[in-house]
């Protein structure tokens, strides 16, 4: 029998969803020996101290995203991804700036640095520093030592401060069969970008932007996806701040969304953010409300009007809407004084 395209994507679907299925939920040997995957995730601060934060995960094997895998492979990874066992009480050593530091994961596998009060001789300099970590104890773990950045800022800096689902990427958000499709059929190789995107910010960059960070209502275990995306189309480097589920609540966007705008703006108090989302869910009611608060910080909004969501005028008032695509790549750029 003779089966059609639509067919055999399907019969291709549900062989992922069967195989992935039996990967999350079979246990994992590595010929007696259990190995981890240390993710570091890029910290900011200023040359007196900074934060850098990771987990750590059981390793699942999962493949380094391709162009041209299936979408079979793809489920099975992203099925991974999603299902994330984490480690805890490892104990990690972090290097950067030539100064190593300790830490240890918690219950979520998450592990923190935060260093305050740094003596001038032992002062960061400013730019992206080089952060490693690697695992102390239990001595019987196997794993790959983590990489990462720390961003150091000084002084008065305009910074860019983004959303990423229908912001950077096309995900569909308020079409879930199309996000689901985007979420489990895809790896960040075939991702759908929003055309302009990379183009604007590196524009932005060029004309004194010095800070990037991108704000996701997304759980921490698509960090390694949303990441590569980013470094792949070629967008400034910067942290990628997402929900840990075992404290965030995966539905709840507004709240969690001002919440960490205000704290990123209170650990770098000289910094002015030019702030970037779109019209699928509350972006422009939250970007609004903190202006509200802090009008003296924002320079500008720009918000994707993205098909389907809601267009009414009056949720726009006072920013920068483009429709579906950049116009240009000084978009942003004409925010930076």
């Amino acid at each position: 029998m003779a089966y059609t395209r639509p067919m055999r994507r399907f019969f291709s679907i549900v062989k992922g969803l069967v195989v992935g299925g039996v990967a999350v939920m079979s246990p994992r040997a590595f010929a007696g020996e259990q190995r981890a995957l240390v993710v570091v995730y890029d910290g900011w601060g200023t040359p007196s101290g900074f934060t850098v934060s990771g987990r750590v995960l059981e390793d699942q094997g999962v493949r380094s995203p391709a162009a041209g895998a299936s979408e079979a492979d793809n489920i099975v990874d992203n099925l991974k991804a999603l299902e994330s066992d984490e480690l805890r009480d490892v104990e990690l050593a972090l290097t950067v700036g030539g100064a190593t530091y300790t830490a240890t994961s918690d219950a979520d596998g998450m592990f923190t640095v935060m260093v305050r009060g740094l003596p001038t001789a032992q002062a960061l300099p400013t730019g992206a520093l080089p952060v490693q970590v690697r695992v102390l104890k239990p001595a019987g773990l196997k794993a790959a030592h983590g990489a990462g950045h720390v961003h150091i800022h000084d002084g008065p800096l305009v910074g860019v401060v983004s959303d990423v689902d229908d912001t950077v990427v096309k995900t569909y958000v308020t079409d879930k069969s199309k996000l689901v499709g985007a979420v489990l059929l895809k790896n960040s190789r075939q991702l759908e970008t929003v055309v302009g995107a990379a183009a604007a910010y590196r524009r932005a960059k060029e004309q004194g932007a010095r800070a990037f960070f991108y704000l996701s209502g997304s759980p921490q275990n698509l960090y390694p996806r949303i990441r590569d995306y980013l470094t792949t189309q070629g967008f400034p480097l910067g942290p990628v701040l997402l929900k840990n589920l075992g404290e965030d609540k995966l539905f709840k966007q507004e709240g969690y969304k001002l919440a960490r705008l205000e704290a990123l703006l209170d650990s770098l108090p000289t910094m002015r953010v030019i702030l970037v989302g779109d019209s699928g869910e509350h972006d422009p009611e939250i970007y609004r409300e903190l202006k509200k608060r802090r009008a003296d910080r924002v320079l500008g909004i720009v918000i994707r009007k993205t098909p389907g969501s809601d267009g009414t005028p009056a949720r726009f008032v006072g920013m920068r809407v483009i429709d579906d695509v950049y116009p240009d790549d000084g978009v942003l750029a004409g925010f930076v004084p």
